[in-house]
């Protein structure tokens, strides 16, 4: 909901495309992981898996920090006038 409170966030945050990330090989293949997990997830409630749930990171913030070996999750619910909302599975 940043663009919400701060009208200038859609202008700063076009500013980060292209900008070149810092991660470490191990904490940007981590990373890689847990996101092909999350879409594997996606992937399989939508197209009729048994389980036919949505993968935990819709909605949800992932922090990872490897020096520390935790992942953190924040829950961040979708804004209500976002056009992006995902279709829930039935």
């Amino acid at each position: 909901h940043r663009a919400a409170r701060d009208p200038c966030w859609p202008l700063l945050a076009a500013q980060l495309v292209d900008r070149p990330g810092q991660a470490s090989a191990a904490c940007a293949a981590a990373t890689a992981a847990l996101g092909v997990e999350q879409a594997l997830a996606a992937i399989d409630a939508v197209h009729g898996a048994p389980t036919r749930t949505l993968p935990e990171a819709v909605e949800t913030v992932f922090e990872l920090d490897l020096g520390r070996g935790v992942l953190s999750r924040r829950h961040v619910p979708a804004h209500p006038a976002c056009p992006c909302r995902v279709a829930a599975v039935g």
